[in-house]
């Protein structure tokens, strides 16, 4: 743990690299004082997050953070939704695009030379065709002329015998996350990286969160 934080610390301190982050947050409203004091989170430029569980009752004037932008995709209700804090000197080509449903949500930054891709599944629609209808739609998120990271809790290991994971690397794709993400002892949350970006790409790291099941990961694009 302690290697990890020394890493990670040293990392977000290189100003000159783009510091990209996610996390199943377990419900934005009842933790986002705990994220906001978790300083090596809000370090990150684009913060990504899972089960944001917001719904239309919430003061999302409540949930902004200087010097962020915070979108949203999919915050009807209880365990869905993606959110991202975006700093605000990373400036946008165009608006973000959002895809959301009972099955998963997403929500694509496009920048000028890369995009950002944050998406999350729902474990309740498991069967195959919900899961390539999911890849399908990650798909069709990717720009050929840009590199596209995607970030997010997939709620299935990155194995070979994974639909996403196949996909995804059949397409040049490449998952980085190597230690396990949740309690539970399991990869879920993954970040796929395109193959040819690995020389400008730091190692993926995994960082304990005391407020969720799931553990913090993290790249910086250099």
């Amino acid at each position: 743990l302690e290697n990890r934080l020394n890493i990670l610390t040293k990392d977000v301190t290189n100003k000159k690299a783009i510091h990209i982050t996610s996390l199943n947050i377990v419900s934005l409203p009842k933790h986002f004082e705990d994220h906001k004091s978790m300083g090596l989170i809000i370090e990150s430029d684009i913060l990504c997050l899972n089960e944001i569980s917001l719904n239309p009752d919430v003061n999302k004037k409540s949930l902004q953070f200087p010097g962020y932008k915070l979108l949203f995709a999919g915050w009807t209700g209880h365990k869905d939704g993606v959110g991202i804090y975006l700093k605000k000197t990373l400036k946008e080509e165009r608006p973000p695009t959002h895809i959301t449903n009972a099955a998963f949500q997403m929500l694509c930054l496009h920048f000028t030379d890369f995009e950002v891709l944050a998406a999350y599944r729902s474990p309740s629609y498991n069967t195959r065709s919900e899961k390539e209808a999911f890849v399908e739609a990650l798909k069709e998120q990717l720009d050929g002329q840009k590199t596209t990271f995607i970030l997010g809790d997939m709620n299935e290991e990155p194995t070979d015998d994974s639909i996403i994971y196949s996909a995804l690397s059949n397409v040049g794709f490449q998952q980085v996350v190597k230690q396990p993400t949740h309690m539970g002892g399991r990869i879920l949350d993954h970040i796929y990286i395109p193959q040819q970006t690995q020389s400008i790409v730091s190692e993926a790291i995994v960082y304990p969160c005391h407020f969720s099941d799931h553990d913090i990961v993290s790249i910086s694009v250099h």
